[in-house]
């Protein structure tokens, strides 16, 4: 594989199905949430080593930035569908579309909610399945923490760098690479409700089958399972089998307890099975797919269980080919047990998961104790395919049974409800019949017990075969082949042929039995025997075929019993089936074409605009062509191509085709032509570079709402947009964002010099000799420019350091393929190297080699920057698309970053708007202090929001949505002091309260520019900065933690005093500034609105010193300063502010005296500081207070430094 830069296609992926894997039950409301990060902002790192961060702003706003690994240079597809954030690099494309890699592992909302986030994994857990023609050796980069034979594969632990992806993209032989998915957990007299009474009197107990039980372990102390687990086994690394949690105790005693706690009267289905219990989910509820298929093998190979009972599943639908479904279709063959699975509890139809969507799963639904569906209760089809689920269902509403003696509570037992719950009562009685026919296989067991059941009223789709029947079970001489599917029916109906299964009875007993067959539950015709009559012999087998015909069907499900009945009329067995006929269809054929008109292979985002539709990703084939068949309705196109760029043969473009608006009614053809693609472009007064530039749109009708966009990298040197008609339905937009800088680099003669990272910049001019070596050796050039050509498959790093070694100051690099070369030059730990390293096009190096020298000009840093946004709302315009702002719909912002020392620092401002409310980008190196003038986008609808750090990003400061005008000039400061606490708007949560959750938030270091929130990474042992926050009730201690935020989760409904105190730190040796800072609120509040956060009356103080850029004021001079107080933004029951106080330290808070105030404004108050000679810093202690018992109080150490 080439080690060269790569340049990947471009194309925006829909969000990948996401198992995120949760509890099949007990379906009870959650706990309290726990608030967010104190910043509000997350990061996960994808497999493929990209850094994803997404910051929470509020009312549905964010941001997302995308830290890419050293060395990739492709695009990267951010797309937002109902809420839910996908982010796809170009270079794992094509192994997307292969189906080699798990779309779980983009879904950055579902790796958040699953915790895999880097503050709380180190590592990402997946699953590597090998063919068989590979050596199933651990990819570079990862550890292996168990072998998955089953699967034949491996559950591994992949370290958040570069190396596995690496090794991935390079090992031959791997199938496919999954999500390692956390997986969360999922008796009333239900023995009496499924007749359990009839075993226990037949003599059957379980005694001498092993029945596994895979869930968060047990109470081995309990009394009803003291003496009753054989064999017990942990697969959470470092805890034990003991149940923390309590559901894996209440569904092991409801498969085997003794009952002891109850004199025997709650005891289990099978009180004298053995039982095995495997930890697979831990104390706090998950686990993950690899740890439990770990212990279904060991469920099934090792401790050789004939039942396995697991009440657990996820959320999201499975086809049945995910690794558990496999895993338990590998193991049921081998082994020939019977695993027992929860359907799930999220109640909607195709919604069963895994692993209980497998085909050889016995999966379970919930009744309650009248037999009617739970409410909750997972229904099928099963996704995908449309194939009969679940199997049978039995009870799951108020089950009572064991209570773990290690979780809070009082008695012995405890009721829960779900199909968690239902789910081991059938395992009970799948051991029940095992004991009575100990040579029986899992699949035996599995249609006997769905033929011997009770028959319900409902759909099969909705219960299975019916409610598991112990009576009818374990005294039922005649068994039948569970289900029949009898197939999916597509429209249009026109090569539908009839599907025949085989129906199976077996006859137990030493006399023949004649059995009458008949169809009922489904409209005549639909589904046809081959027999009315059949006779079974003696200890033997008599088949006959069911023929489905979807012609006598209505459109969807269609389900009905096969009844074999005696010669009395009594039915004896049953036998479920089902088909689905598809509703209306229409094929929609799209053709894609480039730029000059030849056939383009895409990947496209299909969308179908109605509530509750997904986008879907489908990718177009080298012949331009596709042919989708979809529902009637109206549909969205979209889709990012590589194309020819506009500056030559060497020029790369991306183009946006799309088509908003496509009403299916009928077969139809849309072509996204690229003929009709216009450049959009930013023409602006001054020369610039892009930095930066997003392309996006938002489509939204019909309650669908999805959202997608590329960050442009910077190989494209030109983007396009092909117009479109204007939409009749709902809202469409596209816009482009653009970060426009001065060049880094400008050469004399070139039209464009591209800076390479891994190179140094210079500054200011500078000559130098040129000497051209192609793509030879690197000699003779020291002290000297080399221009050299990148033969493909070479190593870029190589040529710089061959470069380097020659004693070269400057690289100039060229290739023949088409776009800018951009690649990592660097060292192989990273580093950057001591020389300029830039790449130019083929016709701007021929120039330099006609010229022999090289005249330049570096730019480290920019003195202007442009932050440039343009929409098109409705449609994409037929005209030109230039976006050429002159000075009334600018803002020129001239934004001071202030710094005690020289240091480097980070800054960004992300474009939001009322259509796009997630701002794209990341920061730019700036060096502290500086001054720059920024143009920026004005205009309705139009927020940005700015983000600035220093210290390697250990102090953020953080702004709140701002709304510029065109044609001013305004003034932006940031780090300026004081550094001292603030409410901003710019947090995304805090100082709220919805009923009786009170949720609190107070960074330590926000700045005195416009509503600057400052945070600070004061976990880490280095970073140099420490807080700590409290909060009070009547003034007794709540809650105190480690940063910014603190919780009263269950406060009183009346009206009490509160008191939120932090304290900071920040090591002065790093900070000279704000070395230490306490701040204490106090407000009153009652209950609130459940239903809605309320913002709380907190007051914020606000400082205005004249400091110069190094934050300090001059000693031995009078300085005037200002104090102004508010309320958090948007806060109910506020008051009257008032009584403005400041006081003033020169040594460190030693000694303090008052400073006299006049009142400006009611809320502001003004006073002069004398500053004494041979002062080294000031010291501010200020306060104020409202009129409903409000207060603040505000100290800070060396708020700013004298000179």
């Amino acid at each position: 594989m080439s080690t060269g830069p790569v340049r990947r296609g471009a194309a925006l992926l829909a969000a990948g199905l996401v198992s995120a894997l949760l509890p099949a039950g007990p379906a009870v409301a959650a706990p309290h949430p726990q608030g967010p990060g104190a910043s509000g902002t997350t990061t996960v790192t994808l497999v493929t080593g990209d850094r994803v961060t997404v910051t929470d702003l509020g009312h549905g706003r964010q941001t997302v930035t995308v830290r890419r690994p050293i060395g990739a240079t492709g695009a990267v597809r951010t797309q937002r569908d109902d809420g839910h954030l996908t982010v796809v690099p170009d270079e794992a494309l094509p192994y997307l579309r292969a189906g080699t890699l798990d779309r779980r592992l983009f879904d950055v909302s579902g790796l958040i909610r699953q915790g895999l986030t880097d503050d709380r994994a180190g590592t990402l857990p997946l699953i590597v399945t090998y063919d068989r023609s590979a050596r199933t050796a651990t990819p570079a980069g990862a550890e292996r923490t168990r072998a998955l034979p089953s699967l034949r594969g491996a559950a591994v632990k992949a370290g958040k760098g570069r190396a596995f992806w690496r090794s991935f993209t390079r090992t031959p032989g791997i199938d496919k690479v999954w999500l390692d998915g956390r997986v969360k957990a999922e008796l009333a007299e239900s023995n009496a409700q499924i007749g359990t009474a009839a075993g226990w009197d037949a003599g059957l107990t379980g005694k001498g089958v092993t029945v596994a039980v895979l869930d968060t372990g047990a109470d081995l102390g309990h009394p009803d399972l003291v003496d009753r687990v054989g064999t017990a086994r942990s697969f959470i690394e470092g805890q034990e089998v003991a149940d923390r949690n309590g559901h894996g105790t209440h569904v092991t005693s409801t498969v085997g307890g003794s009952g002891a706690a109850s004199d025997g009267r709650e005891k289990g289905v099978a009180p004298d099975a053995t039982l095995a219990v495997g930890k697979v989910l831990s104390d706090q509820g998950a686990g993950s797919e690899s740890q439990i298929i770990a212990g279904m093998e060991w469920a099934a190979r090792d401790v050789h269980a004939r039942i396995v009972s697991m009440s657990l599943g996820s959320t999201e639908p499975s086809d049945g080919t995910d690794p558990m479904a496999q895993a338990v279709n590998t193991l049921s063959k081998e082994t020939g047990a019977l695993f027992v699975v929860a359907a799930g509890n999220t109640g909607a139809p195709s919604s069963i998961g895994s692993p209980g969507a497998a085909d050889a799963a016995l999966t379970v639904g919930a009744v309650d104790s009248a037999d009617q569906a739970a409410w909750f209760s997972s229904a099928g089809p099963r996704y995908g395919d449309n194939a009969l689920k679940p199997d049978l269902a039995a009870p799951g509403v108020d089950i009572l049974a064991a209570r773990s003696g290690l979780v809070t509570g009082t008695g012995p037992y405890t009721s829960m409800s779900g199909t968690s719950m239902a789910t081991p009562q059938v395992a009970g009685v799948a051991a029940l019949l095992a004991e009575r026919h100990p040579d029986w296989t899992g699949a035996r067991l599995k249609d006997a017990l769905m033929s011997s059941s009770k028959q319900l009223d409902a759909s099969v789709y909705t219960l299975g075969a019916g409610r598991v029947s112990v009576p009818d079970a374990v005294h039922a001489t005649v068994t039948a082949t569970g289900s029949a599917d009898l197939g999916f029916h597509g429209w249009p109906y026109d090569a539908d042929e009839p599907v025949t299964r085989t129906v199976t009875y077996t006859n137990t007993s030493g006399t023949p039995v004649d059995l009458r067959l008949s169809v009922r539950g489904a409209p005549d015709g639909v589904a046809t025997l081959a027999d009315d009559t059949l006779t079974v012999p003696a200890h033997g087998t008599a088949s006959t075929t069911v023929t489905g015909d979807a012609s006598k069907a209505p459109v969807g499900g269609t389900t009905g019993q096969i009844v074999a009945a005696d010669p009395a009329g009594t039915a004896v067995a049953h036998t479920v089936f089902g088909l689905v006929k598809e509703e209306e269809r229409y094929t929609l054929t799209v053709h894609v074409k480039d730029r000059s008109g030849a056939p383009a292979a895409a990947d496209l985002t299909v969308q179908r605009l109605a509530e509750g539709t997904d986008a879907e990703p489908v990718h177009v084939g080298d012949s331009g062509t596709l042919r989708l068949r979809l529902k009637p309705g109206t549909y969205s196109l979209a889709t990012f191509l590589d194309v020819p760029g506009s500056h030559g043969a060497d020029s790369l473009g991306l183009g946006f085709l799309t088509a908003p608006e496509i009403t299916l009614d009928r077969n139809r053809d849309i072509t996204l032509d690229g003929r009709t693609l216009r450049e959009v472009r930013a023409d602006v007064d001054r020369r610039t570079e892009t930095h930066q530039l997003v392309m996006e749109y938002d489509r939204k009708a019909n309650g669908a709402d999805l959202f997608g966009a590329v960050q442009v990298p910077l190989t494209y040197d030109s983007v396009f947009a092909a117009p479109t008609p204007r939409v009749t339905q709902g809202t469409f937009e596209y816009r482009t964002v653009w970060r426009l800088a001065k060049p880094q680099l400008e050469v004399e003669g070139v039209g464009e010099a591209t800076v390479q990272p891994g190179g140094t910049l210079i500054a200011g001019r500078t000559r130098l000799p040129l000497v051209d070596v192609g793509d030879g050796p690197v000699t003779g050039v020291s002290g000297k420019a080399v221009l050299a050509r990148l033969a493909p498959g070479a190593d870029p790093a190589a040529l710089a350091r061959d470069a380097q070694d020659a004693g070269a100051e400057a690289l100039f690099v060229t290739d023949d393929a088409p776009g800018r070369l951009m690649a990592w030059w660097g060292t192989d730990d990273n580093a950057d190297r001591p020389l300029l390293i830039a790449t130019v096009n083929r016709a701007d190096a021929a120039r330099l080699r006609a010229a022999g020298r090289v005249d330049m000009t570096g730019t480290p840093d920019s003195p202007y920057v442009y932050d440039l946004s343009e929409g098109h709302r409705g449609a994409v315009p037929d005209r030109d698309l230039t976006y050429a702002p002159g000075a009334r719909q600018l803002a020129a912002v001239h934004v001071t970053f202030h710094a005690a020392r020289p240091q480097s620092g980070g800054e960004f401002r992300y474009s939001i708007t009322d259509t796009f409310p997630i701002g794209l980008g990341f920061q730019e190196r700036v060096a502290l202090p500086a001054q720059r003038t920024d143009h920026v986008s004005t205009g309705p609808g139009q927020l940005w929001h700015e983000s600035v750090t220093a210290g390697d990003g250990a102090l953020e400061e953080r702004g709140g949505l701002v709304r510029y005008d065109g044609g001013t000039r305004p003034a932006l400061h940031w780090f300026r002091p004081v550094w001292h606490p603030w409410l901003g708007t710019g947090l995304g949560w805090g100082q709220q309260r919805a009923g009786n959750q009170i949720q609190l938030n107070v960074p330590g270091w926000g700045d005195s520019g416009p509503d600057h929130t400052g945070f600070g990474d004061v976990w880490s042992e280095d970073s140099g900065m420490r807080q700590t926050t409290s909060v009070r009730l009547d003034g007794t201690l709540v809650d105190q933690n480690t940063g910014s935020a603190a919780y009263v989760w269950d406060a009183p409904a009346d009206e009490h005093t509160y008191q939120v105190v932090t304290d900071t730190a920040l090591d002065a040796g790093r900070w000279p500034l704000a070395t230490r800072g306490h701040t204490e609120w106090t407000f009153r509040s009652a209950a609130t609105p459940e239903d809605h956060w309320t913002y709380l009356p907190l007051i914020n103080l606000a400082y205005d010193l004249g400091t110069d850029l190094a934050g300090a004021v001059r000693g031995g001079q009078r300085v005037p300063v200002a104090i102004s107080a508010s309320y958090v933004a948007h806060a109910s029951g506020t008051g009257r502010l008032g009584g403005g106080r400041l006081e003033v330290s020169y040594d460190d808070g030693t000694t303090w005296r008052a400073v006299p105030l006049s009142t400006g404004r009611a809320t502001s108050w003004r006073g002069t500081l004398t500053v004494p000679r041979g002062a080294s810093s000031v010291s501010l202690r200020a306060s104020a207070r409202d009129d409903k018992g409000g207060a603040v109080t505000q100290e800070i150490i060396r708020a700013v430094a004298v000179r």
